[in-house]
């Protein structure tokens, strides 16, 4: 096989493909060892994808010995390596085990300005935990901007219920702009001769937005 050779031969890319095709397969505990085996070696050569999903066989203990420690320094390199779903599941682990709030947000962040929307929507819960403060309204807004260029409904929802919790009239310049890009992704064949008039509700708020 191809693909087994190039592994073989050492080539990290198709050392990390290797191992998802075996991963595809359904999975034995021979197997499962050596996927982690195919990962080890992509991963120590800097392949962040592999290095991500040697860090879950670490935390499942599928393939090798289970060790935290070891999952969570495999996340810290991926996510160094710039795999924003690393720094997603690293930020979410150290804030759901209350280990380190201001590292945890640092991923977080990171994971959501690469277009991570489960980290949007992880920040968004967090800022609902916050005591109201000028800092957290503002903070909420810079997160219901980026949902809305994310596309997510269910963070913008989420942001609007924030908002609106601690000061109802910082959604007057936003809601018009939603809820017609709301609309119109209900249907996506638009609201017949309605959509060009929410299609220009939609082109004004990227200006408003970005304020």
């Amino acid at each position: 096989m191809l693909l087994k050779k190039s592994a073989l031969a050492g080539h990290p890319k198709a050392q990390l493909t290797y191992a998802q095709e075996l991963n595809a397969r359904s999975p034995t505990n021979e197997n499962r060892k050596e996927i982690a085996f195919w990962l080890n070696l992509s991963a120590h050569q800097d392949e962040p994808v592999a290095q991500y999903n040697l860090a879950i066989i670490y935390f499942n203990g599928l393939g090798l010995k289970k060790n935290n420690f070891e999952a969570m320094r495999w996340l810290e390199i991926s996510t160094s390596n710039g795999y924003v779903k690393a720094a997603y599941t690293l930020g979410a682990l150290l804030l759901s085990n209350k280990i380190n709030e201001e590292k945890a947000i640092k991923w977080l962040e990171i994971a959501s300005e690469g277009g991570q929307k489960q980290a949007t929507l992880h920040l968004l819960n967090h800022q609902r935990s916050k005591t109201i403060s000028p800092e957290t309204l503002a903070r909420t807004i810079l997160l219901l901007k980026r949902s809305y260029f994310q596309e997510d409904i269910t963070s913008i929802s989420k942001a609007i219920q924030t908002i609106s919790s601690l000061d109802p009239t910082m959604l007057d310049d936003y809601l018009p702009h939603l809820w017609a890009w709301t609309q119109l992704h209900k249907n996506n064949e638009g609201f017949g001769l309605n959509a060009s008039i929410a299609a220009r509700f939609i082109q004004n708020a990227h200006s408003s937005l970005l304020k």
